[in-house]
């Protein structure tokens, strides 16, 4: 089935049920969504010119368009699988706070939109962000998460939990240098470490080498640690 739209911009798209998308006339479209004026899109939901309407009767629109024009995609009538996944929290039209798959800043009628207004974030006290490291007790948790290209590693040395998430530019000194001296306080061997490599699920190859370089120069041996290959949605905790 195919899909005729209109961009923010006023340009005018041929959407493909494979996904293909191509960029068509005025005459055309108006030609070919003649017939289909009120009907609703492939999703289920509503369409964008009523989503567009709503956010001005509730006098949200040009605040939406400030902060990027965004729209959240949903499958609340498709229940199609990928889209029932929802773990970015946002504000709607009305203020409440809505779960949704992904963020587009372009309609998509193939699946349901919302409007979206800033995001809802609560920091996870466990989170480990992207080039740093952490040191807990073993008592506590560490996480990391949206290891794509990024390698995560963790250690448990002695009464202490270490985590790191590494991106191609994380300088692996400091690293090296912290691990070292936990090992040398809590008096534990290097070689009885047995640390979680997690390998992002895109191309993580540069640096899933920096975390073997790091357990190799803290004389960990490359027979003690374990490799998990996880995708981006992944969070990992130790």
């Amino acid at each position: 089935m195919v899909e005729y739209l209109k961009t923010k911009k006023g340009y005018f798209y041929k959407l493909k049920k494979n996904g293909e998308k191509k960029r068509i006339s005025q005459e055309e479209y108006n030609k070919k969504n003649k017939t289909r004026k009120n009907k609703t899109m492939i999703g289920g939901g509503r369409t964008e010119q009523e989503i567009i309407d709503e956010l001005k009767t509730k006098e949200k629109y040009d605040e939406w368009i400030s902060l990027g024009s965004n729209f959240g995609l949903t499958s609340d009538t498709l229940q199609a699988k990928f889209f029932l996944v929802r773990p970015y929290m946002y504000y709607d039209v009305d203020g409440n706070i809505v779960n949704v798959s992904m963020i587009t800043r372009t309609y998509r009628p193939d699946v349901d939109n919302i409007a979206v207004f800033k995001q809802y974030y609560v920091k996870d006290p466990t989170h480990v962000d992207q080039s740093t490291y952490r040191i807990v007790n073993v008592s506590e948790s560490l996480s990391t998460s949206g290891l794509a290209t990024c390698t995560g590693l963790a250690i448990i040395i002695g009464t202490k939990k270490f985590m790191t998430h590494l991106d191609a530019n994380t300088p692996i000194d400091p690293i090296i240098s912290a691990i070292d001296q936990i090992i040398a306080t809590e008096g534990i061997a290097a070689d009885s470490l047995n640390p979680i490599i997690y390998a992002g699920g895109l191309d993580s190859s540069l640096t899933l080498e920096k975390a073997k370089e790091i357990c190799s120069r803290v004389g960990i041996p490359k027979t003690n640690y374990n490799i998990e290959n996880v995708c981006m949605m992944d969070k990992v905790r130790i």
